[in-house]
């Protein structure tokens, strides 16, 4: 069988609850920020932009993903949820520029579960690359201590490993935080199961543990 993200995702047809609560503090950050137009970058099944589709209706939301077929699927599927749908390779300038958005078009550029394939380069890339059209950018990303690798190259990083990444960006200020409560149980059990985590610790990793970052930037001019 061929790999790809469309062959990953293609019998993803319903957004999964589980996957809304897990990403609470991520979509809150999204309702706290005064949104008419907004843009996934990378966005797979796009559950959380059906998501805000449904709470949201008035809200102008955007698609964007490298795989023609994914973004044909979603396009099939979504089109009386979603304005628009883009093909771009993110970590191309001249990919996002022939787009031909307009400087500040969206309220805020957001993404889940994409950066961490990224290597430090890319990652930079990807940002600078969309910063013109939105001054604030939301990414959620698995931490450093996440117990499995579910598809790609995966690149799990820790709080100072990814302030050296997005610090030398300029113009911008960031912040980059733990999810809290992070509420993804079967994710911490799989974690407990995997590295033998003893009772007391194991319970103190499903209550007050966390296994997701959480980065908001802002452009500053």
């Amino acid at each position: 069988m061929n790999k790809s993200w469309f062959n990953y995702y293609k019998n993803h047809n319903s957004v999964a609850l589980s996957n809304i609560l897990l990403h609470w503090p991520y979509l809150l950050n999204m309702f706290l920020i005064n949104h008419k137009k907004i843009l996934e970058i990378g966005c797979g099944p796009a559950d959380h932009s059906v998501f805000l589709s449904s709470v949201s209706p008035r809200t102008q939301i955007s698609l964007l993903d490298y795989d023609k077929n994914i973004i044909n699927s979603l396009r099939s599927r979504l089109s009386n949820k979603i304005s628009k749908f883009y093909v771009c390779d993110i970590t191309s300038k001249k990919s996002v520029d022939r787009l031909k958005f307009k400087k500040n078009e969206f309220d805020l550029i957001y993404s889940q579960g994409l950066m961490e394939h990224f290597d430090k380069k890319d990652f930079q890339t990807i940002i600078k690359n969309f910063l013109p059209y939105s001054k604030k950018i939301l990414i959620s990303i698995p931490a450093e201590n996440y117990p499995n690798r579910d598809f790609g190259n995966e690149l799990l990083r820790n709080k100072e490993q990814l302030i050296k990444i997005i610090k030398p960006i300029k113009n911008i200020e960031f912040k980059i935080n733990k999810y809290f409560p992070d509420i993804g149980i079967r994710t911490k059990i799989i974690k407990i199961k995997k590295e033998k985590i003893g009772f007391f610790n194991a319970i103190y990793l499903i209550l007050f543990g966390s296994l997701h970052y959480l980065i908001k930037v802002d452009r500053s001019n």
